[in-house]
Parts: structure tokens; C-alpha cells; sequence
């Protein structure tokens, strides 16, 4: 049904949480997240988390893309500044990775959000690299 002409954006996200949520194969998840983006690159969710998965995936040119179109849509994402931050950090963009660990500060309403996005931006500062997640 996934495939059929007009499927929703949503299907296809939707699917990819129930995967994820169960354990499901990884490269079905991202499959059904890229189909998602396919049908709506607005669909800020589903990009953040091929960010993710793509950080982890130590593919992180591809990750800034996708936290990129993320952030387009919903500019006020402290994980989705701090993901962006942390995959600046690894492609060596050192100024980069500041600007967006301070924006993760500034878009933080979770206490837990601060905390982990101040802990970013402090690890850069001191020349350390962050511990990527």
C-alpha cells in the first residue's frame, strides 16, 4: 500500500517508528524514512532521524544534510542543533559546531535538552571531541 500512487508522507514515517520502536532491521527503517523524505522533504522528523542515522553511520556529510532540511522546518530543535553540532565536529568544521551547539542552547526548553547541548558546546570549547551518540 506504501507504494501506491498518493501514499501519504505519513505511511511511510509511520512505519519506520513501529520498526524502530520493535527493533526492526535498520536498513528497512532508514528505507521506509528515505521513502517518507521522497514524498515530503518538509517532513522534519523523518530527516532528523536519517541524520542520526547517518551520524552513526560515521556519514556525517550526509547527516548535515539531512539535520539541515530538518532545521529548515522546525528551526527551533535543541537535538536537532546539537546532532548538527556534533556532525560538524566530526567533518573537522570546528566554527561550524560551535554556532550550532549555541543555537541548541538557545532553542533548549528541556531542562535535559541544556543540559546536553551546553555539555556539547563545552567540549568543543575545551578542544575535546564530543562523545557522538
Amino acid at each position: 500500500a506504501m507504494g501506491m500512487e498518493g501514499t501519504p508522507a505519513t505511511a511511510p514515517f509511520e512505519y519506520a517508528m513501529l520498526l524502530r520502536e520493535r527493533g526492526g532491521d535498520r536498513g528497512q527503517v532508514r528505507q521506509s524514512l528515505e521513502r517518507a523524505v521522497a514524498l515530503n522533504p518538509q517532513l522534519a522528523e523523518a530527516q532528523y532521524l536519517l541524520g542520526l542515522m547517518a551520524a552513526a553511520e560515521s556519514r556525517h556529510a550526509e547527516a548535515i544534510a539531512h539535520y539541515e532540511r530538518a532545521l529548515a522546518v522546525l528551526p527551533r530543535q535543541s537535538p536537532f542543533w546539537r546532532g548538527l553540532a556534533e556532525s560538524y565536529e566530526a567533518v573537522g568544521d570546528k566554527e561550524k559546531a560551535r554556532a550550532a551547539a549555541r543555537r541548541a542552547i538557545d532553542a533548549a526548553v528541556a531542562p535535559e535538552d541544556l543540559a546536553m547541548a551546553s555539555g556539547v558546546l563545552r567540549q568543543l570549547e575545551s578542544g575535546e571531541a564530543p562523545k557522538l551518540k
